[in-house]
């Protein structure tokens, strides 16, 4: 049976040509004295400049010979390499043979906002998913990304061996990282706020568990609904749906305590790189080998968590806990849109689309705040939309620190706040001047009127 290769030192590590590298490569590169010193691992790479893939753009019509995007998109994978790009390409393809490949954008931001593309592959398919990874940054939402964020229009590529091991379940071979985790340090607090997932981008996924680690150890671990590995014979992702009794057999698969404990220690590593660099961090890392307590970080930056006042006024709703806020800031607003649930747009507008339904109130109510429960709208869809500042859930259903796009939201300084239910606040809204605001750092949000 078919196993990946997980001897990830014969990967090659370089960089192709010179220019402007992606945050991903250089944030790495900067933090890699510091990761191994506090024992945590880099995987090596194949980093790919913007300037790299620009003539191909140009040629495809997508930017102009700046680099600017000229706002063509037509066609699926219009992008041509050329035959010496091509075969270069595919010359480095030849060594990454039995790996499975993590084609990455590597945008100027290492901070996982989840607006770009990420694909898993084997070597064979490398060529045709770069296409694919470029034609991600201009989709609507990465338009609207970079406008907020000031970010240029192109991206870098870097390829990265899929961290991992393979695990004999019954007759199959799955393959992926035991273990993933992302999240941020607080070193003045010693405490590490992380998502904690099973398998591939568990830490990063609406199935990861989240929690903190503070006074030594992290306050709690639970097994997820879910576990997303590759099948090792033909490389597609299967979200597998494991019971905990099989976790804890005899597959190789870490139990609920190994887990934790190896979590643990990646945390008091990743403080210790975050000390020594004298900044909280933005981390991703996968735990590649439970037995051995080995975790290979995939991506880290810097990390300011921003000083906030609340702001004077009768205080109408509190929301309070790190998993209930994503951003900080305070947001000025004068009103709000309640997007209606799909059950509502069945019985009341018959034939007409749900999401377009929704999109059009907020279409027609640029900077008002939005109120959404949790059938009505996917976190993904407001992330990169452009006129609303601040976005309220009202359930628990949805968890926007585990979400990926949470990056998006931070880094486009957006807030999102979870209100657990309560709606009573609605009404008084109406008419009225009010702020939200948020403290991610000190789990603190809410509404005001003014």
């Amino acid at each position: 049976m078919q196993k990946v290769r997980t001897d990830f030192s014969n990967f090659p590590h370089q960089k192709i040509g010179s220019g402007t590298f992606g945050a991903k490569t250089t944030k790495l590169e900067s933090f890699k004295a510091s990761m191994e010193k506090s024992g945590l691992i880099t995987l090596p790479s194949v980093s790919f400049p913007i300037e790299y893939f620009r003539s191909a753009l140009v040629r495809a019509t997508l930017v102009d010979q700046c680099g600017k995007f000229t706002g063509q998109t037509s066609g699926d994978f219009p992008i041509d390499f050329g035959i010496n790009q091509t075969r270069q390409i595919q010359e480095i393809t030849k060594f990454l043979k039995g790996f499975i490949v993590a084609v990455r954008s590597d945008e100027r931001s290492a901070k996982g906002c989840g607006v770009f593309e990420t694909q898993f592959v084997e070597a064979r398919d490398i060529l045709w998913i770069l296409k694919r990874i470029l034609r991600s940054q201009f989709s609507e939402s990465a338009q609207v990304f970079k406008r907020l964020t000031q970010i240029p229009d192109e991206i870098g590529i870097m390829l990265m061996p899929l961290a991992g091991q393979n695990f004999d379940l019954f007759e199959d071979v799955l393959y992926g990282p035991s273990v993933s985790v992302a999240g941020f340090t607080i070193i003045d607090r010693n405490e590490v706020r992380l998502s904690i997932g099973f398998g591939i981008g568990g830490g990063v996924n609406q199935y990861a568990v989240q929690t903190r680690f503070r006074g030594g150890k992290i306050d709690f671990l639970e097994f997820p609904p879910e576990i997303r590995l590759m099948e090792a014979q033909d490389r597609s992702i299967s979200d597998e749906k494991f019971a905990p009794n099989i976790l804890v057999t005899d597959f190789g698969f870490p139990n609920i305590f190994e887990a934790q404990n190896s979590s643990d220690d990646f945390c008091n590593r990743i403080l210790s790189v975050a000390r020594e660099r004298q900044t909280d961090v933005y981390f991703e890392a996968q735990l590649i080998d439970h037995k051995a307590g080995l975790f290979a970080v995939t991506q880290i930056a810097e990390h300011t968590w921003p000083k906030i006042d609340k702001p004077n006024g009768k205080e109408i709703i509190k929301i309070t806990g790190y998993r209930n806020i994503v951003g900080s800031g305070v947001k000025v607003l004068d009103h709000y849109v309640f997007l209606p649930s799909p059950s509502y747009v069945l019985d009341e507008k018959k034939g007409e689309n749900i999401a377009e339904v929704r999109f059009k109130l907020i279409r027609e109510n640029p900077g008002a705040l939005v109120i959404f429960d949790r059938d009505s709208l996917n976190l993904h869809s407001l992330a990169t939309y452009e006129y609303n500042p601040a976005i309220i859930n009202l359930t628990d259903h949805i968890r926007p620190f585990s979400c990926h796009i949470s990056g998006a939201f931070r880094e486009t300084g957006k807030i999102v706040l979870n209100a657990g239910g309560y709606n009573y606040f609605i009404n008084e809204l109406s008419g009225k001047k009010f702020a939200v605001w948020a403290d991610e750092l000190n789990e603190e949000a809410g509404i005001v009127l003014l």
